[in-house]
């Protein structure tokens, strides 16, 4: 019997083991290539971006171009100063050109020959107030030398901006619309939102200190409603921004301005209403525009000659034949974007301008003898005192060497964006620039209550240092952290002041004057003795042309700093970023587990300084209709 049972038992044990012993490596030969798999996947991507980028990076011969071209750009996406870096799962993705490579393409077609007009279709994509004042000067002078330019919108806003979209489009000389488009031209609307009745429902205190009435950064966290200060400073942007309008589209649409007003005030036309007021010159399709512009260039409506070409494609086909050129003529100026939040370090999250990066640009710039001059390019509501300080620090090292630094103001250099701006020998605005902003704001917000409400306690009972708790988000300030919080708001905005006195050759009574937080409109601004002249980038490399013995930018050579990075640089910024992506991921699946949903992105904008005073400007809500 007990033979027969080993004998019936052994087996069933054997096959029982053998079957887990298949199944694991089953199991382990599909996992392994699986990750060969991957690792395959991912070698042959990182040779595949390599040997593209590398590509990118060689000398490209530029194609022919046609003998009559008409250059043409649609506009899908906003424009920025500075191309935005491609993602890690789109890297070829082609981002829309800069304002200045739009500018600059414009310009060169003027000059050229071969260029019969401009074509612009006005997708989803539009320019800010101060954008659109550029780009529209380029197209005037597009214009002015004999050449067509026309534009095209399925409409010219239906929701918030519309005037800025018919703004920029009344510099064309055909502006064209769907039949069923509609012309939005409401005006101008300031709107803040505050914020503290929900806060004190849900809890949480918001503890902030400023310097000085107009530095209301946080007043959206701390008020019920607009305080007379940033009213007053709300009512100077919007009554700029009106002037420029009103200087502007009457005289380029042929209206008389109180005409022009009547169509404001009306606010919103139709496609056959905006025709018979001047507003539009076509009301069509984009299609029949196309084959307009065909019969027109080759005398065919369906002609298949090649006639387009992009405005990036013609900027590098018109960069490419001047290399040699460049290579050996003209001063060197360095051209140094401050674009974004002032920050400390590059974080990858948004747009943002880290001294890490800045500030070393500049001093290489001022160490490397080719360099004549420096241009920076400030679009920036401001951001962190030390970082700004870290990259004026560098300006003056640039004027230790001898060589000028000029500033070019884009939409916003405010705040800490002004702070770096003081260290310049000429500083350049638009009428519209929002800037100025001298003072600091600093604090945080409690959530004390909050946690009660939620049911969550926190346990406070261990601590060294009798201010430990300053930065913590559980409770307020107590007198003595108050006073310790002042005392640093203090010494940042009389270094601010002590910085702008001296960049600007004022006395300390006409600094406070003009700053105590207060925003200036770039046309006050000049008035105020913040800024030295109108103009935009382009002026201001004329002018930095000037200084180093040219007759203008055409006369010098412009190159970025820091250089564009090289291929290898990209590879692994794009897969640094998808980790980063990660940690953010992360990051927030955590803070979600201690706040709920809701109101966790007001928090965030509350504290993202918590650390350390601020310097930035409110970038308040002003809506075109």
């Amino acid at each position: 019997m007990k033979k027969r049972e080993a004998y019936t038992a052994r087996p069933v044990k054997a096959a029982v083991r053998t079957e887990r012993k298949s199944l694991w490596a089953l199991t382990a030969s599909v996992f392994g290539r699986v990750c060969m798999g991957i690792g395959a996947f991912v070698l042959i991507m990182c040779v595949y971006l390599f040997v593209a980028f590398s590509a990118l990076e060689g000398e490209a011969v530029a194609p022919e171009l046609p003998e009559e071209i008409v250059l043409y750009l649609k506009l899908d996406e906003p424009v920025y100063d500075v191309t935005p870096v491609s993602g890690l799962f789109n890297p070829f993705e082609e981002a829309a050109p800069t304002l200045q490579q739009v500018i600059d393409a414009l310009d060169a077609g003027a000059q050229d020959d071969r260029v019969q007009g401009f074509y612009f279709h006005l997708g989803d994509g539009s320019f800010n107030i101060t954008q659109a004042q550029e780009v529209r000067a380029a197209v005037k002078r597009f214009r002015e030398s004999g050449k067509f330019t026309k534009i095209y919108s399925s409409s010219y806003g239906g929701s918030m901006d519309g005037l800025a979209r018919m703004y920029f489009a009344s510099a064309f000389d055909e502006r064209w619309m769907q039949p069923l488009g509609i012309v939005s031209i409401a005006g101008l609307r300031a709107e803040v939102p505050f914020f503290k009745g929900v806060l004190d429902k849900i809890g949480v205190s918001p503890d902030f200190y400023q310097r000085k009435d107009y530095k209301t950064a946080y007043e959206s966290f701390t008020q019920s409603e607009m305080s007379a200060a940033n009213r007053e400073s709300l009512t100077d942007v919007v009554e700029s921004i009106r002037d420029v309008v009103m200087a502007d589209m009457p005289a380029d649409l042929g209206l008389e301005p109180a005409r022009f007003k009547a169509l404001v005030d009306k606010g919103l036309l139709t496609s056959k209403e905006s025709l018979e007021a001047g507003l539009i010159t076509h009301s069509d399709y984009a299609d029949l525009l196309l084959s307009q512009l065909r019969q027109e260039i080759h005398g065919d409506p369906e002609s298949e000659e090649p006639l387009f070409v992009a405005l990036p494609n013609y900027l590098y086909n018109v960069e490419s034949s001047k290399v040699a050129k460049r290579k050996h003529g003209g001063p060197l100026v360095a051209l140094v974007n401050v674009s974004g939040a002032i920050v400390e370090t590059d974080t990858g999250h948004g747009e943002i301008a880290a001294s890490e990066v800045i500030a070393p640009a500049i001093f290489e710039a001022a160490l490397d003898e080719n360099v004549a001059a420096v241009v920076l390019r400030i679009n920036s509501p401001g951001g962190s005192p030390v970082a700004s300080e870290n990259i004026l620090r560098a300006i003056y090292k640039v004027k230790d060497k001898g060589k000028p630094v000029i500033v070019s103001m884009g939409d916003m250099a405010a705040s800490g964006g002004y702070w770096v701006a003081t260290g310049a020998d000429r500083i350049f605005a638009l009428p519209t620039t929002m800037t100025g902003s001298i003072g600091v704001v600093g604090g945080k917000v409690s959530a004390g209550q909050l946690w009660d409400k939620v049911g969550v306690n926190w346990d406070d009972s261990i601590q060294w240092g009798d201010n430990a708790g300053l930065w913590s988000l559980n409770e307020p300030f107590t007198p003595s952290q108050a006073e310790r919080i002042n005392v640093m708001l203090d010494d940042v905005y009389e270094a601010f002041t002590a910085r702008v006195a001296e960049g600007r050759n004022m006395t300390d009574a006409q600094v406070e004057a003009v700053a105590q937080g207060r925003v200036w409109p770039g046309s006050l601004a000049l008035k105020a003795g913040l800024v030295d002249e109108m103009g935009g980038l382009n002026e201001a490399l004329d002018f930095a042309a000037q200084s180093v013995g040219a007759a203008d930018r055409s006369g010098i050579q412009v190159v970025s700093y820091p250089p564009p990075m090289t291929s290898w640089e990209m590879l692994i910024d794009m897969f640094s970023n998808f980790g980063v992506a990660v940690q953010a991921v992360q990051l927030q699946a955590q803070m979600m587990t201690q706040i709920t949903q809701p109101y966790m992105p007001l928090l965030q904008q509350a504290t993202i300084f918590a650390d350390e005073p601020v310097l930035t400007y409110d970038q308040v809500n002003i809506r075109s209709y």
